[in-house]
């Protein structure tokens, strides 16, 4: 499956940005930033991982002084999502002035950023964003190396692991938990299956659909095929900006996938 965009482009005093409009609610936009900004950018987020090589910090994921090889390492800043119960926790952790220039770029507000570092060959399983923890938009400020994203319409096998019982906010679920998925399983992929490159500096937003309905996640892999060539992967790093709520309740169209509507179906009468 492959997804056609609309694409313009906006001519700045430094540079020239372009957006990638996609069906579902994606957009991309390449060149977000000017050149200086974006050098000073990957230099601050350099700085800030070479800070925590030895902090045991909760704000820090996986924690530790040694990192295992091949593995994502996160910094949170403001509100922490809790990888255990995959919702969200107090953090006094503010998010730094220097993310200030992407943030000023953003199209929604947000109270919450992840910081993350990709090994090459490290990825994501594919997944939604808690409905109810997060808002309407699901922001990526990638830097360094391009990797593929890729996009799937969610299935019931999506919403087995979203509601397994510790993924539920306020209670148990009825939905036994299922295994995650592997990521490098063809079958994950399927034929609907969308990749879009995410380059160095650029700035990728979810909404409608797309946040609520698709699942996003990066392969495990050594190499990415880009225009009919196999690119090697390098050094990644992501800032994930959203706008997260304590005691959110989602009022999507997406009822499948919306763990607010399953807790209310889900729920005994009293």
């Amino acid at each position: 499956m492959t997804w056609e965009a609309t694409i313009t482009t906006v001519e700045l005093a430094t540079h020239t940005a372009i957006h990638h409009r996609y069906p579902q609610g994606l957009t991309l936009t390449e060149n977000l930033l000017s050149p200086e900004d974006y050098d000073r950018v990957l230099r601050s987020i350099l700085s800030a991982f070479h800070a925590i090589e030895c902090d045991t910090s909760e704000v820090i994921t996986p924690r530790g002084a040694k990192k295992p090889k091949r593995k994502r390492t996160a910094i949170h800043y403001g509100p922490q999502f809790d990888y255990s119960t995959n919702h969200v926790v107090e953090n006094p952790t503010p998010i730094p002035d220097w993310m200030a220039p992407i943030i000023t770029k953003l199209p929604v507000e947000i109270n919450q950023a992840t910081l993350q570092y990709y090994p090459p060959g490290a990825g994501i399983p594919p997944h939604i964003d808690t409905h109810s923890c997060f808002g309407s938009h699901i922001i990526s400020y990638s830097a360094g190396s391009a990797v593929a994203f890729e996009f799937k319409p969610a299935t019931s096998h999506t919403a087995e692991k979203m509601f397994a019982p510790r993924r539920v906010k306020g209670g148990p679920s009825m939905t036994p938990k299922s295994p995650s998925p592997d990521p490098n399983d063809p079958s994950e992929a399927g034929s609907q299956a969308v990749e879009v490159l995410l380059p160095g500096n650029s700035l990728c937003v979810m909404e409608n659909e797309v946040r609520y309905a698709w699942t996003h996640g990066i392969r495990s892999r050594a190499t990415d095929t880009i225009n009919g060539q196999t690119v090697p992967r390098g050094n990644r790093f992501s800032i994930t900006f959203r706008y997260v709520s304590f005691d959110g309740v989602c009022k999507c169209q997406f009822p499948n996938w919306c763990d607010t509507r399953h807790q209310a179906e889900n729920t005994p009468d009293t």
